[in-house]
């Protein structure tokens, strides 16, 4: 196959096109080897409620076990598309980002949402637990949205990180860009209204080190326990309004509180729509800008 050059692939339609053929044929296989693996966890977590397990413990490992499913899926699943890009030559860029989130991706976590909460809801009307059922299924839901949104996340900073974009001109005064030097003398600048500069409050030492450690998480694409375990990694404490609530004193113990797992993604949400906000990761001063203006 000739590579396409990254002018012609400019659409995730146009990227998913290129993958689609080799992607179907690779794709069973791997589709065998992680429903069995799903099975065999699923019914050890039967198992072990038979013999009298509190059906709360019960729906707790469940969604523990079908939200590592859907993470590992997605994640074998991202490889392969990896794997037949490069053999084809291509180079990776936002569209190929895009048709692996579009048509990949989306299709796994929502089929595999469904299932599950059809699942759930007809065993917790079989067990007469109804009503746990839902709650189980209302966590499972939003676990599900947030592992969606990590993925979402992961894929928008590789497609910045990707592309070299043409600076803007910068401006001196209101409405006016930078005039092009037409001739050896100076342009006249008349003399305008200046902006006053924004104050940023500045980070302490505690706030600079828990913006620098889950801001070097987030670049690397962590998602999940090896998020939580590089976090751990790089002696990042938990929160002290956190444990002043009972939390667990690390993250990766903390993760798997359904609870405080809700907490570590919120955390890890609002710093990624901050660094969103001030231009992605890699800009010069981003820990600075991390900080909220003060007016």
């Amino acid at each position: 196959m000739t590579p396409a050059s990254l002018d012609v692939i400019s659409t995730p339609k146009q990227a998913w096109n290129l993958l689609r053929e080799k992607y179907d044929l690779r794709l069973s296989q791997i589709h065998s080897e992680m429903i069995e693996e799903l099975q065999e966890a699923r019914e050890k977590i039967r198992s072990e409620n038979a013999k009298g397990q509190n059906y709360s413990d019960y729906c707790k490992n469940r969604i523990q076990v079908e939200s590592k499913h859907a993470n590992d899926w997605a994640e074998k699943c991202y490889q392969l598309c990896c794997e037949i890009w490069e053999e084809d030559g291509h180079q990776k860029c936002s569209a190929f980002y895009g048709a692996i989130y579009r048509y990949c991706l989306l299709p796994i976590f929502r089929g595999h949402a469904s299932a599950v909460t059809s699942e759930l809801k007809r065993e917790g009307s079989m067990s007469g637990e109804k009503g746990r059922s839902n709650g189980a299924i209302r966590t499972f839901v939003e676990d599900m949205d947030c592992l969606r949104h990590e993925w979402k996340i992961g894929f928008d900073i590789e497609s910045l990180g990707g592309k070299h974009r043409k600076p803007r001109e910068r401006e001196t005064k209101i409405g006016h860009d930078i005039p092009a030097a037409t001739t050896t003398t100076s342009p006249i600048i008349e003399p305008t209204k200046t902006i006053p500069k924004q104050r940023i409050k500045p980070l302490t030492p505690t706030q600079r080190k828990r913006a620098s450690v889950i801001l070097g998480a987030i670049q690397l694409g962590l998602k999940g326990q090896k998020y939580c375990h590089e976090l751990d990694t790089k002696k990042l404490p938990i929160r002290q309004e956190w444990i002043a609530d009972s939390c667990p004193n690390n993250y990766p113990t903390a993760y798997g509180d359904l609870k405080w797992r809700k907490r570590i993604h919120d955390e890890k949400h609002r710093m990624q729509v901050k660094i969103d906000k001030f231009g992605g990761a890699n800009r010069p001063g981003i820990l600075e800008k991390l900080a909220r203006p003060t007016r």
